[in-house]
């Protein structure tokens, strides 16, 4: 854990071992609040956050407050839903033909990428189409935090 602080221009703590997180994350101090006061990069960092994690002006649930009701009836739904599918998914529709294709030795892993990003976003939206760049848009997300 790495603080950065200046009295009023900054003031950020870098966690990025597990237990770190994992530890914050029990902390009842530590909430998705997202207060704009405060120093003034906190506010720049802030508003950049949020714009890389919301889609069309809405918050995704992970940024919202712990207590905030509906989002927790959402993420409920959400893990109904997930369960049910799970169990449809579990007894082999044939969308996961090309994956038992790969595991046998053919295709890239930047197709199984687009391959798995379909399953688990249909799971999300019906509608949901997996395409090359919505796997680089998800594969740079995920090396961000480690930059």
């Amino acid at each position: 854990m790495k603080r950065t602080y200046l009295n009023g221009l900054i003031d950020v703590v870098k966690v990025d071992r597990p237990e770190e997180i994992a530890e914050l994350m029990g902390n009842p101090l530590v909430d998705r609040r997202f207060e704009t006061s405060g120093p003034i990069v906190n506010g720049l960092l802030l508003r950049v956050v949020l714009g890389a994690f919301s889609f069309r002006g809405l918050r995704f649930p992970t940024m919202s407050p712990r207590e905030c009701l509906s989002r927790a009836r959402k993420q409920d739904a959400l893990w109904t839903s997930l369960n049910y599918r799970a169990a449809l998914i579990k007894n082999g529709p044939i969308e996961l033909e090309a994956l038992a294709r790969w595991i046998k030795g053919t295709g890239s892993e930047h197709e199984l990428g687009i391959l798995v990003q379909e399953i688990v976003g249909s799971l999300f939206s019906s509608s949901y189409t997996a395409t090359s760049e919505s796997w680089c848009a998800a594969v740079a997300l995920d090396a961000a935090p480690g930059r």
